[in-house]
């Protein structure tokens, strides 16, 4: 199944050149999970185009912190720009770590900075089905109550309150705080939540 998917920008420290990246860690994720990434770049002048090749999905991954209105990055630009499109087009879209920031910040939430190292290594997730799980976690800023997008609708939340899973409360988009392509204890919650993106995907006309 092909699916859109969105790159971090990395400055390379012996050449002077922006580039974008993906980590193997999602390579052996797409090979295990039967999906095909079409990597769209971050200094294409229109990321739209990349509709044109069907994909049955979107997937935000993770990396660098988004930046403030006003100040965004190319990255934050054409990530804005496929989350438009796939919603305009009903395509059912993933957002994973800074992917579920990103989201957020589209709907109208925004992200704060949480306390040094607290989430940082692993950490419990409490879900609404009153199941708790250990995920991995690499991010320096979160998404609380009171920063929520209110179309966004939480259902994984940290001990200390910070929203770690959503979903949207028409459309066919999940996100995770956490990340599924990492080594990661709750393995059987992102097989499911994957499944279940999936499905979406499929079902997509």
């Amino acid at each position: 199944m092909n699916i859109l998917v969105s790159m971090r920008m990395v400055e390379n420290s012996t050449y002077p050149e922006r580039r974008d990246a993906l980590s193997h860690d999602w390579a052996t994720f797409f090979n295990e999970h039967n999906l095909l990434p079409i990597l769209v770049p971050n200094a294409i002048k229109n990321p739209n185009r990349y509709f044109d090749l069907a994909p049955r999905g979107l997937l935000l991954t993770g990396g660098e912190s988004i930046g403030s209105p006003g100040q965004l990055s190319q990255r934050d630009i054409t990530e804005m720009a496929l989350i438009s499109t796939a919603i305009a087009r009903h395509i059912p879209i993933l957002g994973v770590c800074r992917g579920f920031q990103m989201l957020n910040r589209y709907f109208g939430g925004k992200s704060v900075l949480l306390p040094t190292k607290s989430h940082v290594g692993t950490h419990s997730v409490h879900l609404t089905d009153g199941n708790i799980y250990t995920v991995n976690s690499f991010h320096d800023e979160g998404v609380t109550e009171e920063t929520l997008a209110t179309e966004l609708r939480p259902f994984g939340r940290a001990d200390n309150g910070v929203i770690e899973a959503v979903r949207h409360s028409t459309l066919p988009i999940v996100a995770i705080q956490w990340h599924p392509e990492r080594s990661n204890p709750a393995s059987s919650l992102d097989k499911q939540l994957l499944e279940e993106w999936k499905k979406q995907c499929v079902l997509l006309s």
